[in-house]
């Protein structure tokens, strides 16, 4: 899919669960409001939320769900914003690793 950047294009939060465990059910409602209201892509885990404080899997968990949610109906990006070069290249590493 060719990008065009061009409209609304929101960092989706991700919701969580009182115990600060990963709410996904919450979060796909939340990216269908968002869909249904015409954004024309989403972006998940952006660098200035909890993309830095989520274990590997949660963020694994949270970018799986996005994907199966939006079903590419709008294009869908997702951060690798770390704390130095070291976490982006492990992190990245342990996603290829998963698939």
């Amino acid at each position: 899919m060719s990008i065009v950047w061009k409209g609304v294009f929101p960092a989706v939060t991700t919701q969580f669960h009182a115990d600060q465990s990963l709410d996904l059910e919450a979060t796909a409602r939340h990216i269908e409001v968002l869909l249904d209201s015409g954004v024309k892509g989403i972006i998940m885990l952006g660098s200035l939320g909890e993309n830095t404080a989520l274990e590997p899997e949660e963020k694994r968990a949270v970018v799986k769900m996005a994907i199966e949610v939006v079903r590419g109906r709008v294009p869908d990006r997702k951060s690798t914003r770390l704390n130095s070069s070291h976490l982006v290249i492990s992190y990245a590493v342990f996603c290829l690793k998963k698939k």
